[in-house]
């Protein structure tokens, strides 16, 4: 039975393949410590992985910076992560990845969305990151994922 609001070494043995997360943190942001298991139902398919956040504090409150990986069994569409009116959408080659990279403008401002998939033993691995940082900054920090070792 996994921890309540494990770490991400508390989660990573209930997490069917090696967890990752950006090297690079935008300034004022931090990562917070605790993950939230994806275990079940999610996107109309089973599946197992996690959620995490990077969060800055601001006067007004705080942004996140949302990060979800989740190992799907069987078929699994595309995800589409929802980040308002799309103002443009590109694939762009990572090196090791090719991702879906959506920008959008929102009452909050902008936002930009990043999707991709590798293949972990066999098995497609989903990432998805959700972000208010501008375009390149968080191209920045998808470049910088990396598996946290135990």
């Amino acid at each position: 039975m996994p921890p309540r609001n494990p770490t991400i070494a508390e989660a990573q043995p209930h997490v069917p393949f090696p967890i990752q997360a950006p090297i690079y943190i935008p300034d004022g942001y931090e990562m917070d410590p605790h993950v939230s298991l994806l275990d079940g139902p999610h996107y109309g398919h089973e599946v197992k992985g996690v959620r995490f956040v990077l969060r800055k504090y601001t006067p007004s409150g705080y942004r996140n910076i949302s990060i979800n990986q989740f190992l799907a069994e069987g078929t699994f569409p595309t995800v589409q992560t929802n980040i308002g009116d799309i103002i443009a959408w590109e694939i762009i080659d990572f090196g090791d990845f090719e991702a879906e990279v959506r920008q959008a403008d929102t009452p909050e401002g902008p936002k930009v969305a990043v999707e991709w998939e590798t293949e972990y033993k066999g098995k497609r691995i989903f990432y998805a990151v959700r972000s208010d940082l501008d375009f390149e900054e968080t191209l920045e920090m998808v470049r910088s994922f990396q598996a946290i070792h135990r």
